[in-house]
């Protein structure tokens, strides 16, 4: 590995390096041109925008947070697979900011460095896990059902490694907390243009706006981020902070008239919940308390038509759940059945009756369906660190913008992990929310990434 490494230094070396690949990046430009000039100009026209995409990100990475934010909310193009699900724009560029990443790593720092947080661990031993559980995957488990298609295979194990990608490329290069603001404030504003569009015009916003990208997680982060910049960021103007205070009202506001949809109020009120209890743990009680005794006794038809409307749905998934723990997953508990290939073998158990294939619509099961229960011990010890690092720079990051940050990632991590009970909405399955949630679940990597920074920034300040 070091004599290749060695030979890539001398032939592509120090500054130079960016000049050298250049002419590489033209040329692929040219061949691409020569084969979907004739018959395909859309292709053509992306591949010239993705060589000077490159060039840019090589230079200044940070620039991606822009198309990464506003491709997921606003570009609807994607690319087909041949499966049920499509690669989209997030994704292209979260690989190929990876790319670039590992090739200046590799050819000009010649070292692979990360920065030394205890998060970092359990976020690449979860990448291991997942790789190790695609190769056990090629086993035949079941002599009556095969693997799901090395494509499929292939797209659930790249929804694990994007994910966490997108976490260690946010905490490495962004060293200045002004991209961390551009990265809040742009999020809100496309959030808060959504919801308000909506409230207004219904829905017509959604012929601007990729519905796919308002999944779980953009209610939730959408919910604790521009909570806490309203409540903790004494630095923005009182006008500003009365915006984004609002902001956090029409959010709730838009919740309840969707209240029907579990995964989009549940995990937020948790969040809002959160962020509150740290201005002061009593007030927090009494919300949740308020919000439970409003939700059970004020308004007593709502909450029968939720818990009566939620009851077979709920019913259908602890069976599921119990198919997928005692039948399935005991085949190969430490690894799993490898990414995606569950989804095949659940014809195999009748669920109430029925042969027919069926996925879990929960995160912890799925994880241990896919990855084993190795891969859900790395998840919940990746999660108990953000946690941990978010509880001790609390009281340690600066007033303003990075305490505000902090909270609302605290509060977005509770919410993150509830809305796993309700759903996989944190690394998509491939065969429910599919590799197009990828447009949603990549904020919750993008923020609870931020974190990094925050404590990146302190600890520069302590020494």
């Amino acid at each position: 590995m070091n004599g290749i490494i060695n030979n890539l230094q001398q032939r592509y070396s120090g500054r130079d390096l960016r000049l050298k690949l250049r002419p590489m990046v033209i040329i692929v430009v040219l061949v691409g041109s020569l084969v979907f000039g004739r018959r395909a100009s859309l292709e053509l026209i992306i591949l010239v925008i993705g060589a000077i995409a490159a060039l840019v990100f090589m230079r200044v990475p940070m620039l991606a947070i822009f198309p990464l934010v506003l491709g997921a909310f606003v570009v609807r193009y994607e690319l087909g697979t041949g499966t049920q699900s499509s690669i989209n724009l997030p994704m292209i560029l979260v690989a190929l900011l990876l790319g670039l990443w590992f090739m200046d790593m590799l050819v000009q720092q010649r070292r692979i460095y990360l920065y030394p947080s205890r998060v970092i661990p359990p976020l690449i031993a979860l990448s291991i896990v997942a790789v190790l559980a695609f190769i056990a995957g090629q086993l035949p488990w079941f002599a009556f059902a095969s693997q799901v298609s090395l494509t499929a295979q292939i797209g659930g194990l790249g929804l694990f490694l994007l994910s966490t990608g997108t976490f260690l490329w946010v905490s490495q290069h962004i060293s200045d907390l002004k991209w961390l603001r551009w990265l809040v404030w742009l999020f809100l504003g496309i959030g808060g243009v959504y919801i308000v569009g909506n409230l207004l015009v219904g829905v017509a916003i959604g012929r601007i706006i990729v519905p796919d990208a308002t999944g779980s997680m953009f209610w939730t982060w959408l919910t604790t981020m521009s909570a806490s910049q309203a409540i903790f960021n004494k630095q923005l103007k009182p006008r500003e902070r009365f915006l984004v205070g609002l902001l956090t009202f029409l959010i709730l506001l838009a919740g309840w008239r969707n209240r029907q949809w579990a995964s989009g109020w549940a995990p937020a009120v948790v969040a809002l919940i959160v962020v509150v209890f740290f201005v002061n743990w009593r007030v927090g009680i009494f919300v949740a308390i308020f919000l439970g005794i409003t939700f059970i006794f004020l308004i007593p038809e709502t909450a029968q038509e939720f818990f009566s409307r939620d009851q077979y749905s709920l019913f259908t998934r602890q069976e599921a759940w119990r198919i997928l723990m005692q039948q399935i997953v005991r085949v190969s508990p430490i690894l799993g059945l490898g990414p995606a290939n569950y989804y095949n073998y659940t014809p195999l158990f009748p669920i109430l009756g029925y042969s027919v294939r069926f996925n879990s619509h929960n995160q912890y099961v799925d994880l241990i369906a896919q990855t084993g229960f190795l891969g859900l011990i790395m998840y919940l010890w990746f999660a108990f660190e953000v946690g941990w690092l978010g509880w001790k720079l609390k009281d340690r990051a600066a007033p303003g913008f990075e305490k505000a940050y902090v909270i609302g990632v605290l509060g977005g991590l509770a919410g993150t992990l509830v809305s796993g009970l309700l759903g996989d909405w944190v690394i998509p399955f491939v065969y429910n929310i599919g590799m197009t949630g990828f447009r949603a679940s990549m904020f919750a990597w993008l923020f609870l990434g931020g974190l990094l920074v925050i404590e990146r920034l302190v600890n520069q300040r302590a020494t």
